[in-house]
């Protein structure tokens, strides 16, 4: 009986004690924040220069990129062999210089003959003694042709020798670089190369001028000197036949002399227009835009 009660009155005594009072809860403050942030330590220093490397550093392979970059000094024999390549080329550039300006005299003369001839037979009324004074000068450039067209063959043989010298010697004709030795566009080359096409292409529409005029003349020719035909198409006269044998063989080789200026104004065109492109691909303009 006496444990029953103690049972009882101990949850009571346990009851009636007073309860501690809670602790209050820890808040954090944005100046907590700011002075409880941990401190970030830098990671530790290392050395930033590259250790050297045994593929790419020392002596040796530093002496070999030097001598990569440094070319090799000529030989003697390679320097006599290069002097002599100066010299074939400027031999030949004179040689082809001469030669286009005996040829483009030449056809200026013809052109003039052309001109005068065309005045002559003009239906437009000239003063007394024009004609005459005309003849005159056509026989004058007539012989100044002729001559100019003489020194031009042996102009031509002599650029032909030389090629020949060249081909044999391997000899590399010297045109220019479009680039500095700075590796920088060389505009003095666009310039000189430009200037130099177009007076090729100026003098083969001025031999197509002059090759048209020689056909024109040699048709004229040829249908002045056409006689009667038997019934198997023969001529019944040997001497106009013998002739027109020669005009028509002249007129074949003025055709082909045709189709060899063309093919030049072709040509000259041409390489006009991969020049201007080029020059443009490395900010030179050249000539007029198309």
């Amino acid at each position: 009986m006496i444990l029953c009660l103690s049972v009882v009155v101990l949850p009571v005594v346990i009851a009636q004690q007073p309860q501690p009072r809670p602790r209050p809860v820890p808040t954090l403050t944005s100046e907590d924040l700011l002075t409880t942030q941990p401190k970030v330590t830098p990671p530790p220093e290392t050395d930033k220069a590259p250790k050297d490397n045994p593929k790419t550093s020392g002596p040796d392979v530093v002496g070999a990129v030097k001598e990569q970059k440094t070319k090799p000094a000529p030989s003697p024999e390679e320097k006599e062999r290069q002097a002599s390549e100066r010299e074939w080329n400027e031999k030949f550039k004179k040689a082809e210089e001469r030669l286009k300006d005996l040829e483009r005299r030449a056809d200026e003369g013809e052109l003039e003959i052309g001109r005068l001839r065309n005045l002559q037979f003009s239906p437009t009324p000239q003063e007394a003694g024009t004609g005459a004074q005309i003849n005159a000068r056509i026989a004058e450039l007539a012989k100044q042709v002729s001559s100019l067209r003489d020194e031009a063959k042996t102009a031509q043989a002599e650029v032909d020798a030389l090629k020949q010298e060249g081909e044999a010697k391997k000899y590399r004709e010297d045109a220019g670089s479009p680039k500095k030795e700075d590796g920088s566009p060389n505009a003095e080359y666009y310039s000189s190369r430009y200037a130099e096409l177009q007076r090729d292409l100026s003098d083969a529409e001025s031999r197509i001028q002059v090759i048209q005029l020689r056909i024109n003349d040699l048709n004229t020719r040829i249908r002045k000197n056409t006689g009667g035909v038997d019934a198997k198409g023969n001529s019944t006269n040997s001497s106009d036949a013998f002739a027109i044998r020669r005009l028509r063989a002249a007129l074949q080789e003025e055709q082909e002399r045709m189709d060899e200026a063309r093919k030049k104004a072709e040509d000259a065109t041409r390489k006009i227009d991969e020049l201007r492109r080029e020059a443009a691909g490395a900010g030179i303009p050249v000539g007029e835009a198309k």
